[in-house]
């Protein structure tokens, strides 16, 4: 895949094919005058994806990342599967070494997360098994192995001793969730039961705010996504 620009706008070739430019299409191999072509990196690949249930944003998954110290030989799960957009970036911060297990119970976003998964089209990967079905079995598939186990559900407290049981000591929980309320009764499932479970919880909220890149009107964008949702991590002893 390479990325085509004629130094104002962008197109994306996948392998083998031009792109369509309002100029005609363009060679990667070849551009005219005018353009130029570079190979695509992860993030111009991902940003290809065919669109399909909301997706976790980058400025989460920098977060999920940078605390969680995620990196090469993670053994790693997450439900749901939703485009295929958190996986590839699993796949592709855990290495060769690593391994994502992806779970999904609806079949159609599997397989839209399957397609675009496999339109990257590039080596390096961790390994990723689609699976069809709840991530709440997480706990019996993969018992005290796991280093990430990352639910974007909106009941993820339900699942809580499955992901004690799939975590190795001192491996993370994330939840992604949209409101306060969720938030709560995720912080409350910590607590259950008589034996402590979870240690060193956080909660983050992310905010971003993009600037116009004009010298002449340089100023904050008018239009913005402010709130995403809340990245809620806590460590398993």
């Amino acid at each position: 895949m390479h990325l085509i620009t004629d130094g104002h706008q962008q197109w994306l070739a996948r392998k083998g094919r031009k792109a369509a430019t309002p100029r005609g299409f363009v060679d990667p191999a070849k551009p005219p005058e005018g353009f130029h072509s570079f190979p695509a990196s992860f993030t111009d690949r991902v940003a290809a994806f065919k669109r399909g249930p909301q997706l976790m944003h980058q400025r989460d998954i920098g977060q999920l990342v940078v605390l969680t110290g995620l990196g090469p030989g993670w053994q790693v799960a997450e439900g749901g599967s939703g485009m295929g957009h958190l996986t590839s970036w699993l796949a592709y911060l855990t290495g060769p070494k690593g391994h994502v297990y992806s779970y999904e119970n609806r079949q159609e976003h599997q397989e839209l997360a399957k397609a675009n998964f496999s339109s990257l089209d590039l080596p390096g990967l961790a390994p990723v098994t689609f699976k069809l079905g709840d991530v709440f079995q997480a706990g019996d598939d993969h018992p005290g192995r796991l280093d990430l186990l990352f639910y974007d559900l909106p009941n993820p407290w339900d699942g809580v001793s499955g992901a004690a049981k799939a975590l190795k000591p001192g491996g993370w929980w994330a939840c992604y969730l949209p409101s306060m309320a969720q938030v709560t009764q995720w912080l409350d499932s910590l607590n259950a039961g008589d034996t402590p479970a979870w240690f060193d919880p956080r909660i983050v909220q992310t905010l971003q705010l993009d600037w116009k890149p004009d010298q002449r009107t340089l100023r904050p964008e008018s239009i913005g996504v402010t709130h995403t949702a809340f990245l809620c991590l806590a460590r398993h002893l």
